[in-house]
């Protein structure tokens, strides 16, 4: 049996939503721009009735199955930024039956970069993000885990990223280039480009042969776009909210490494 306090409840509609996101944030103002910090917490309480390898009696536990931490915010007119940190796992007993929340079950002690990256936005239509961020691919695999449309996320969140990158969190160092053109009042069409320098021994080996990821995002949006402006965010379905539809595809390639001839992913 699971129990979810979550400090924003991603099954809500889009404006209550962003609404919640505000509250959980305070917001210093510089003369050129702002910096928001960011705090959210989502604890579980798992009572476990039986483990695959051990009979015990019930266990009960209580953890942090998501913390996070961190700062967003604009330093010149077109240069925005953003970098967190988490803290997943706070508490979890090591035989608790649940997903997720593995990073602490130990010792307590890790604090994870999870994003930083740094976007120059020249208008609606061209941004250039680079450092350490989620590759465009997917949908479930670049949502804000704190948005996702169920409780937990599934595997069109995790399989994306372990192919792609191999590693669950789904984040690599690179650069994307992405964007909104409207076509027509009904019609906005989102891309994204990207290259990123993979560096998992499940992707990459032990060698060091030099082998860049390029992945490509295209979606077209039918009637109210999924957003207005280009984000890296996105906040949840618009199940109930928006009168549109977006039908998208994206793929990914890596040439040669130790590991395979070549790596792709099609959705």
């Amino acid at each position: 049996y699971c129990f979810v306090l979550n400090s924003i409840n991603a099954q809500e509609k889009s404006d209550i939503i962003k609404q919640l996101n505000k509250d959980c944030l305070a917001q210093i103002k510089f003369d050129n721009g702002y910096m928001n910090i960011n705090i959210a917490l989502q604890m579980w309480n798992v009572e476990s009735l039986k483990y695959p390898q051990g009979d015990f009696s019930p266990r009960y536990d209580m953890f942090i199955r998501r913390g996070r931490f961190g700062v967003n915010g604009k330093i010149a007119s077109k240069l925005t930024y953003g970098t967190t940190f988490s803290y997943d796992g706070i508490g979890k007993d090591k035989f608790t039956v649940s997903q997720g929340g593995a990073l602490n079950s130990d010792d307590n002690f890790r604090f994870v970069l999870r994003d930083g990256f740094l976007s120059y936005n020249s208008n609606r239509t061209l941004n250039i993000t680079l450092v350490y961020f989620r590759p465009r691919l997917g949908k479930e695999a670049i949502y804000s885990s704190w948005f996702c449309i169920s409780q937990e996320k599934s595997l069109p969140n995790n399989q994306p990223r372990m192919h792609v990158l191999g590693r669950a969190i789904g984040r690599e160092t690179g650069i994307n280039v992405g964007g909104i053109k409207t076509i027509n009042k009904s019609l906005n069409l989102l891309y994204d480009v990207g290259l990123f320098d993979t560096n998992s021994p499940l992707i990459i080996g032990n060698d060091s042969i030099k082998s860049i990821l390029k992945t490509a995002r295209v979606v077209l949006m039918i009637g109210e776009p999924e957003m207005k402006d280009y984000s890296l965010v996105y906040y949840q379905s618009g199940y109930g909210k928006r009168k549109g539809i977006s039908f998208g595809i994206n793929a990914s390639h890596q040439g040669k490494t130790s590991i395979f001839k070549q790596n792709m992913f099609w959705q």
